[in-house]
C-alpha cells in the first residue's frame, strides 16, 4: 500500500502550478524575441548559429573528412541520417550556405519535435491523465528540448527512440533493445543507460541491447565507409582534452551547461571575475561547486549500491535517470542533455518527500527564464531567426550557477529516495512473518 505524502488534489495543483511557470517563461521568451529579434539567455549568444548543430556535421556527411578533418564524435549513423534527409547539391560551399539552401533538416527536426510531444504524453500513461499531460508537456516543451531544437541537435531524434527504449510504449524486449541501440549510435555517452538493466540483473535484455548496438554500429560503419572505433575514440579523447585545457572553454558551453566544470574553468581562467565579485566570492566559486559535485557523484553511487544489494526495491527508471545524471554532472555534454534525465525522473510512481523534491527540481529545469547578473560586453550581429541586426548583451547569468546545482540536487534527492525505499522494504519483509503467524493462529 502506497502512502500519499501529498493529497492527490494537491499533487495536481502543484504540478499544474509548476507547468504554468514553464508556460509563463515561454511567454517572456517570445515577448523578448519579438521585441529584440533574438532569444534571450539561456539561449546561446551566437544569434547566427541556430540549427548549426545539424548543418555543421551534415556538411561532412556529403564531403570527405568527417573523422580525419572534422574530428566528429558522432557515430556513422548520424551522418547516414543526415545524408538521407538533405540535398547534396546544397553542401558544396559551407554549412551556412547549406542552411540557406536546404531546409529538409529543419523540417525533420520540427517533425521529430512534434512527435516527441505526443509520445512523451503517451509514455506517461502510467500516471493519472492530468499528471501525464502536465509532465509530458513540461518535458517535451521544456527548456532542454526546445534548446536542442534551436541548436538543431540530434538529441531531438535520439529522444524519440530513448522514450521507446526506456518508457512503456513498447512491450517487446527486442524492440526496446533495438531502440536503445539507435539512441547509443546517435549519442555515444548514453551507453551509460545500459548500467540500469545490468544493476537490475536483466541479463537477457542487456545482451540484446549490446548486440543490437554493436550490429547497428558495424552496419552503419560499413555503409558510411568511415568511423572506426579508433576514429571515434580518438575524436572523443581529443574533444575532452581540448575543452579541459584552460582557455578553450567556449562561452556557449558555459551559458547553458549541466555541470559546474566549464563554469569553473571559464570564470577562473577565461573570464576572471575577481574584478566583479571580489576575491572572497571567487574562493567560494572555486571550492563549493566542486564539493557539491563530488557529493552528487557519491549519491549516484549510493543508489547503485542499493540496486546491487536489493535490485527489486529500486525502480529501473531511477537508475536510468541517475546514470545519465552522473555523466551530466561529471563532464560537460550540454544543458539540453537534461531531457534524458527528466523523462525517466518523471516516470517515478513511488511517493516520498525526496521524490517530490526531485520532481519540483525537474520542473524548475524546464523553465526557460534567466537573468543577467553581470554585463561584460555588447555585440552587434545578424540574427538568423529574425533576419535582422540585433544588439546582444554578453555576461554572466544566474542560471550558470543555478542549473548545474539543480542537477546535483536531483541526485541527492533520488539517492535519499533509494535509501528510504530499501529501509521501507526491509521493514515490510520483516513484518510479513509476524503477520503470517498471527493469521495462522486466527
Amino acid at each position: 500500500m502506497t502512502v500519499e505524502i501529498i493529497p492527490r488534489r494537491m499533487q495536481l495543483l502543484l504540478e499544474l502550478t509548476l507547468l504554468s511557470t514553464v508556460i509563463i517563461g515561454w511567454v517572456f521568451v517570445l515577448r523578448h524575441f519579438f521585441s529584440n529579434g533574438y532569444l534571450p539567455p539561456p539561449f546561446v549568444y551566437d544569434t547566427l548559429d541556430d540549427f548549426m548543430d545539424w548543418y555543421n556535421p551534415a556538411y561532412w556527411a556529403h564531403n570527405y573528412g568527417a573523422y580525419p578533418i572534422y574530428k566528429s564524435v558522432y557515430p556513422p549513423l548520424t551522418f547516414i541520417i543526415m545524408s538521407v534527409f538533405s540535398d547534396p547539391n546544397c553542401y558544396t560551399i559551407n554549412p551556412f550556405h547549406a542552411r540557406s539552401c536546404d531546409h529538409s533538416g529543419i523540417i525533420l527536426l520540427v517533425a521529430a519535435f512534434i512527435a516527441n510531444v505526443i509520445i512523451t504524453i503517451r509514455a506517461f500513461r502510467i500516471h493519472p491523465p492530468s499528471i501525464a499531460v502536465t509532465r509530458g508537456l513540461a518535458v517535451s516543451l521544456g527548456l532542454p528540448m526546445v534548446m536542442a531544437l534551436d541548436r538543431g541537435n540530434v538529441i531531438v531524434l535520439a529522444y524519440f527512440f530513448f522514450v521507446l527504449g526506456v518508457g512503456r510504449v513498447l512491450r517487446q524486449s527486442w524492440a526496446k533493445a533495438a531502440s536503445l541501440a539507435v539512441v547509443i549510435n546517435l549519442k555515444v555517452y548514453l551507453v551509460v543507460i545500459l548500467a540500469a538493466p545490468f544493476l537490475k540483473r536483466k541479463w537477457r535484455f542487456c545482451e540484446r541491447a549490446i548486440v543490437a548496438t554493436i550490429l547497428l554500429y558495424l552496419t552503419t560503419w560499413v555503409i558510411f565507409g568511415s568511423g572506426s572505433p579508433k576514429d571515434l575514440i580518438g575524436a572523443i579523447t581529443g574533444f575532452s582534452t581540448y575543452f579541459s585545457t584552460p582557455g578553450n572553454q567556449p562561452y556557449s558551453g558555459v551559458f547553458y551547461g549541466a555541470s559546474y566544470f566549464p563554469l569553473y574553468r571559464f570564470v577562473s581562467v577565461d573570464l576572471p571575475l575577481t574584478q566583479f565579485v571580489g576575491s572572497r566570492w571567487m574562493e567560494v566559486i572555486s571550492i563549493v561547486p566542486i564539493v557539491l559535485l563530488h557529493a552528487g557523484q557519491i549519491c549516484v553511487l549510493v543508489t547503485f549500491l542499493c540496486a546491487l544489494w536489493r535490485p527489486a526495491d529500486i525502480p529501473l527508471s531511477r537508475l536510468v535517470a541517475q546514470s545519465i545524471g552522473l555523466v551530466m554532472i561529471t563532464t560537460e555534454i550540454g544543458g539540453y542533455s537534461e531531457v534524458f534525465m527528466l523523462f525517466p525522473l518523471f516516470l517515478e510512481t513511488r511517493r516520498s518527500i525526496p521524490i517530490w523534491i526531485a520532481f519540483v527540481t525537474g520542473y524548475l529545469l524546464c523553465i526557460p527564464i534567466d537573468h543577467m547578473a553581470y554585463h561584460v560586453q555588447s555585440q552587434s550581429q545578424s540574427a538568423y531567426l529574425s533576419g535582422r541586426q540585433v544588439d546582444y548583451e554578453m555576461g554572466v547569468s544566474y542560471g550558470m550557477f543555478i542549473r548545474p546545482g539543480l542537477n546535483i540536487i536531483i541526485q541527492y534527492a533520488l539517492a535519499a529516495a533509494s535509501i528510504v525505499d530499501v529501509i521501507r522494504a526491509m521493514h515490510i519483509r520483516r513484518s510479513e512473518p509476524r503477520l503470517a503467524l498471527y493469521g495462522a493462529r486466527a
